[in-house]
Formats: C-alpha cells, structure tokens, sequence
C-alpha cells in the first residue's frame, strides 16, 4: 500500500473535518461512558435490563416518527435550486403526522408491548415523544453535517449528553430512584435540546412552514425506502436483546446491555468517522476521475486494516478494562463484548461502502439487503441462544453484520463502479 500516494487525506478537510467529528463522539461517547459503573453499582441488573428495553424501543419507534426524512435533508442539500428553509419545513409537516399516527398505535397495543419489553405501558408514550425530540435534533445537526460544521455538531452532541449526564446522577444517585430515573432523565433531556434546536433553526432562518408537494415528495420518495433498511438495521442490532429478555431473562438482557455499550466505542469511531466522511465523498463523486477512484479505495481497504488491529487491541485489554470499570454482578459482561466488537469492525466496514448506494439514491435496493439480513438474524439468534446460552446473542449479531456487509459491497459495486479489484489498484 503506498502510503505517500494518501497523503491528500491528511491535509485535507476530510481529515480535519473527521478529527473533530471524533473528538466529539469521544467526548459525547465519555459521559454515558462514565455512567456504566456508576449505574451498575447502583442499580440491578433487572434495572439495567428495563433500561436496556427502552432504549430499543426508541430505537424501533423512531424510524416510524418522522420517517427518517432527516436523511432526505442530507441529500437534497447537494441539488441545485434547492430552498432549504422550505423543505425542511414540509419535512416537519410529516414530522407531526407521523408521530400522531404513532400515538395512536402505542395506545391500542400498549399492553401486549409493556408484556414483552417489561416497560411499564405508560412509560411507552414517553418513547414516542422521545423519538419526535430526536428527530428535531437530528434535522439540524444534519444541517450542519452536510455544510460542513463540525464544530457546531459536536458542542450540540456534547450539550444534550452533559445534561442527561447530569439529570441521571440527580434522579438515580441524589433521588435515589431506579430505572425510572434514568428513563426520566433521558424524556427532559431530549426534550430541551429539541426545544433549542427548533429555536435555532427559527433563528436561523433554517425552517419554513410553507407547504410545497414536490419537497413532501421528494422527502417520502428517499425516506420510505428506507423504512424496511432502518428496521432491517434495528432487528439486527436488538433481536438479541428482546430474545435474551424473553428466553433467558431481563437480568442477563442488563449484563448484556454492559457488554454492548462497551462493544460499541469501536461504532463511535467509525460513526465519527463516516459524519466528516460523507459530505466529502459526495462532494468528489460528482465530478471524479479514475485516478480519485484509485486513491479513495486504497484509502478505503486501508481503513478496513486499520479497524481490525483496533479491535484485536480492544480485545487483549478488555478482560483488565471491565475488572476495574463495572459491578460484580456484571463481570461476565467480557465474553459477549468480545464478539460485538468483531461485529461492529463488519459494521464500520459496512458504512464505508453504503455510502455509494446513498449517493446515487437507490436506497430501495439497499432495503431489501437490510431485511433479508435482519430475516436471517431472528432464526439465528434463537438457534444460537438455545445452543449456547445468551452469549449465542452476540455470536449471531456478529454473524449478521458481516452478510449485511458483503451483500452491501457487491450491490455498492454494482450500482457506482469502482476499482474494487486489486489488479485495477495496481
């Protein structure tokens, strides 16, 4: 791998732009972070466990509230004759019917959903209206993403994590409540920053509540599609969590959740990464040349090295890193981290080669990708848990990850082509 021929990455605005895209996320990532032995030796793991339910329920709510149209602000901004103000106004038109059509569901079926996550029924509406604060959030810091200021996207991050940091050590540690505590600090904190995003973005001039159908269009023709790919995802990513919770039991869903948040630093990272990322790979595919297309993917299979001496670095300290870090109740933690970090290096392989797919707006095709992998993971994570116990969880999501990449990178190299191929590098 010639190395000197990539320089251009690190005195770019791509490297700039991704260290400070990493700077935040370590520093956004730090606080929850720090809540990890603060909380497992405070709270039990049936505690840990309720958490661990809600938040996977924001995680499956939230495609449904707002149809991940924040994602179509982040590609309309690249298009001529593009009246931003405007569209982001009709995006939030859909914003508000969507999450009153899912008001409506969670009300009906709250019982059986409060059965099965053992969230208490009316802690439900709180996901919902968690998942419209996020929204709003995501919607500016898209906004700034794509126009290239990271600064203001992680000060933003950093802000909303500082004051649910906050808010938790208030309810859980100086109230001495229990799960409810860290669910409420969660429901005021989204609140508040949303409160401040939609100011900023009134403030700004970023929003207009101008109806036009041609942007509620646009906004549904990119996001619908996306819908099966987002829940594809979440399947993926917490089918191992319900069925621990319902097979083996929502202690072991708590120790899991341990295992995860410390698994996921290596997805921080590469989350980070892929922010700064995007824009300045969408910025060079709209006029590249062949010899660009060498470079980025050299970059590209360096990147892909790179994450796998990390994550075999994370391994070897693991096992010291959780004897100081978290309970006892929660040091079995260590054998499921393992595999969840294998899993999230497949992951961050995976963000490199869909972002081609975005760029040429055939998301519906990556869909299908996402659910045929989420199909496989439903039947594997059940086989698994009953062969090997909670840990087969984690066996599977790594098993998951890794389909969902390699399917991705051929539909990528199908869709836009490029030098792939180690005889076309070379």
């Amino acid at each position: 791998m010639d190395i000197a021929r990539l320089k251009f990455f690190f005195s770019s605005s791509l490297f700039r732009n991704s260290s400070v895209y990493t700077l935040a996320n370590i520093l956004n990532a730090s606080i929850p972070f720090l809540l990890i032995p603060i909380l497992t030796k405070r709270l039990s793991t049936e505690d840990y466990g309720i958490i661990a339910m809600f938040t996977i329920m924001i995680n499956i709510v939230s495609p449904f509230v707002g149809l991940s149209i924040h994602g179509a602000i982040g590609r309309k901004y690249f298009s001529s004759n593009f009246n931003l103000a405007r569209y982001v106004g009709n995006c939030f038109f859909i914003l508000f019917l969507s999450t009153l059509l899912v008001l409506i569901i969670v009300s009906i079926v709250k019982s059986e959903l409060a059965h099965y996550t053992k969230i208490p029924a009316n802690w439900l509406y709180a996901i919902v209206m968690i998942s419209f604060s996020q929204f709003i959030s995501l919607s500016l810091l898209t906004i700034w993403q794509v126009s290239l200021k990271p600064f203001y996207y992680g000060i933003l991050q950093f802000a909303q994590t500082l004051l649910n940091f906050g808010l938790t050590l208030y309810f859980v540690i100086y109230l001495n409540q229990n799960w409810s505590g860290r669910l409420r600090a969660q429901l005021i904190s989204f609140g508040m920053i949303a409160v401040l995003c939609l100011f900023i973005l009134i403030k700004k001039k970023l929003i207009s509540f101008e109806f036009n159908r041609d942007d509620i269009t646009h906004a549904l023709k990119f996001s619908l599609p996306l819908i099966p790919h987002t829940v594809g995802g979440i399947v993926i990513s917490m089918t191992d969590r319900i069925l621990i919770t319902n097979m083996v039991g929502v202690n072991e869903t708590g120790i899991y959740t341990v295992a995860f948040q410390v698994g996921s630093v290596l997805n921080l990272l590469t989350s980070a990464f892929n922010n700064a990322y995007v824009p300045w790979l969408f910025d060079k595919l709209n006029n590249i040349s062949n010899e660009w297309k060498i470079k980025i993917v050299k970059f590209t299979y360096m990147y892909f090295i790179c994450l796998f001496v990390i994550a075999i670095s994370a391994m070897l300290i693991l096992p010291i890193f959780l004897s100081f870090f978290v309970g006892k109740d929660f040091q079995s933690a260590g054998g499921y981290a393992v595999w969840i970090i294998l899993g999230y290096v497949f992951n961050g392989m995976y963000l490199m080669v869909t972002n081609y797919i975005f760029y040429v707006e055939r998301t519906k095709l990556l869909a299908w990708i996402t659910l045929c992998s989420s199909l496989i993971n439903i039947p594997l994570c059940y086989y698994l848990i009953n062969l090997n116990g909670a840990i087969g969880a984690a066996q599977a999501t790594t098993v998951v990850f890794f389909i969902s990449f390699i399917l991705t990178w051929k539909l990528s190299a199908s869709v836009y082509k490029m030098p792939w191929h180690l005889k076309e590098l070379f």
